[in-house]
Order: structure tokens, then C-alpha cells, then sequence
């Protein structure tokens, strides 16, 4: 049977347990480095039936469940941390989309007219992002390079996620659209000190690259940052350095009768510091930027 446009199975479940399946257009409208995204509608007899949304591909290779799965993680734990740091800041709205993913089905029979390089195939992984609407904006990359129509709350956001995870990871990558209430962002980019976010996840050296670029603001007070992001210290030196004291350096409270000068020294403080259709088309309107990680 000839289909005209790409279909899936049924998805994995999304957070109130339905499940949905995708048509959508042969023909991708943006990419990224790792990327090709489509339009297309949600299918399926849960509340969303008839929702447009973005589908991934995978550019350079078939997608595999796993990689679908490292996306769903990293999509999991940036709204978890967003319900967290809108607990605490709540004057700023800033949620995720939601994903999904499921196994293509079927292959539009104009597909590969439309596509002369990768093309998708049958029981390969995509994922089904939500449309976080029409003025998609690079607010901040994956190096932390922040635009000028980045909110500050955005910013401080980034440096929350590390001070709130005890220096494990940073979340970046921040990319969607906004208004005067709340910001809206797609699944973001991840490094972690135990780089288990995919290979986007540059590990220490892309936390560090973070800081480099991130300028702190009024929110940021009182905020952990790496001791080690301008290199004074390699942290492969002191790897069980706690991120603050574990108690106040007084000292006052040494006394040096007893002491010999020459031999005995004042013991210094832990090192801290604080801190398918034209109408589907016109629905997205993505600003690709080559080093983005779509």
C-alpha cells in the first residue's frame, strides 16, 4: 500500500498514559547537527488527537530506541528541574516540552523524490516532540553562550540546575519561544560529570566551557559554581573536594603557644567560591544554527 505521507506505530506512553501515533510530511523543514525535523499531527484517541508537533529524526543514522531513550532522559530531568526553580522563582514560568517516541511504520512513496541524502526507513525510532511555538529563539546554547533576548531568569535557570544537582550537571542548550508569563523550550542539552546524556554531553569540560561564557545576574547570588572553570585548579587533583566547607574557618580558634613557627603552618580553608501542508509549515518557524543540537 502507497501512503503519501510517513506514519508511525504507537508511541510509548506520555504522562496521563495515552498513547498516539504520527502522520507527517515527507518533506523535513529544518535540521540540526544531528537532526531533521518534520510536521506532523497527532493520531490516536487520548486528548491530544489532532495536536501538531514536531518529529525528529535522526540525521547521520537510523535512530534506535536508545538513543530515543537518552533524549526522553534528558527531557525528563530538565522539567523536573524546572518544577523545582519555578517552585523557588515563580515570577518566571519555564516548563519543557513533552516527548514521545515510536518506530516509523510507514514511508511516504514521495520521500525520497523530496530527499536526496539519508533517507528514513521502516522501523527506525523518531521522536514526537511538542510544537513549543511559532518564534523558535536560541536563548542560550550549549556552551553557554547566552543571546541578548535572553531573559535573566533563563540564565540564573542554567546556573540553578548546577547549584540544585551539588555540581553534577548543567542544563543548556535552551532554545523555544516565550511571553510575558512564561518561557517554553524544547528538550535541552545536558553535561553531566558522569556524561550520561548522550553525546551531546561533553561531561566536566562542557560544564566548564558553561561557566567560561555564563555571566551571573542578580539572581545567580548565592549560587555554586566550578572552582576549577578558568583551570586554577584541575579537579583531577582534587577530586573529593567538597563545593562548600563543611564548617567556618575561624582562626581564631588556633592557638600557637605550643606551636613551632618554622615547622607548623596556620591549615588553610577548603577552596569555595559562591556564586504535510503550507498550513503545517507556517505553524514552525525554526532559526537553524549549525552548532545547536537539535
Amino acid at each position: 500500500m502507497f501512503s503519501l505521507s510517513n506514519t508511525t506505530l504507537s508511541s510509548s506512553p506520555d504522562q496521563d498514559g495515552c498513547r498516539y501515533w504520527t502522520s507527517f510530511d515527507p518533506k523535513s523543514f529544518s535540521k540540526g547537527d544531528r537532526k531533521k525535523v518534520f510536521g506532523g499531527i497527532l493520531n490516536g484517541k487520548g486528548p491530544r488527537r489532532g495536536e501538531i508537533v514536531v518529529i525528529k529524526a535522526f540525521k547521520n543514522m537510523p535512530g534506535t530506541e536508545s538513543m530515543c531513550k537518552t533524549e526522553l532522559c534528558n527531557n525528563q530531568k530538565a522539567r523536573e528541574l524546572a518544577d523545582g526553580f519555578n517552585a523557588c522563582y515563580p515570577f518566571q514560568h519555564i516548563e519543557f516540552s513533552s516527548i514521545l517516541n515510536a518506530l516509523i511504520d510507514d514511508v511516504s512513496v514521495s520521500y525520497s523524490l523530496l530527499n536526496s541524502n539519508r533517507k528514513i526507513t521502516k522501523s527506525e525510532w523518531v521522536l514526537m516532540e511538542e510544537n513549543v511555538g511559532k518564534h523558535f529563539v536560541t536563548f542560550i546554547d550549549k556552551h553557554g553562550v547566552t543571546s541578548r533576548d535572553c531573559p535573566q531568569a533563563l540564565a540564573a535557570f542554567m546556573h540553578w540546575t548546577y547549584h540544585v544537582t551539588s555540581g553534577q550537571l548543567v542544563v543548556c542548550g535552551l532554545e523555544g519561544d516565550r511571553n510575558m508569563h512564561a518561557c517554553r523550550l524544547k528538550t535541552p542539552t545536558v553535561h553531566s560529570i558522569n556524561r550520561q546524556y548522550g553525546e551531546c554531553d561533553y561531561g566536566e569540560a562542557g560544564i566548564n566551557t558553561v561557566f567560561r561564557n555564563h555571566r551571573c545576574n542578580n539572581m545567580c547570588q548565592d549560587l555554586i559554581k566550578p572552582f576549577n572553570v578558568n583551570n586554577r585548579f584541575p579537579s583531577s587533583i582534587y577530586p573529593n573536594l567538597p563545593l562548600e566547607p563543611s564548617a567556618p574557618y575561624e582562626p581564631d580558634m588556633f592557638t600557637f603557644d605550643d606551636l613551632q613557627h618554622e615547622q607548623r603552618q596556620i591549615p588553610s580553608p577548603t577552596f569555595y567560591q559562591s556564586i504535510t501542508t503550507n498550513y503545517l509549515l507556517s505553524q514552525f518557524e525554526y532559526n537553524h544554527h549549525g552548532d545547536n543540537c537539535i
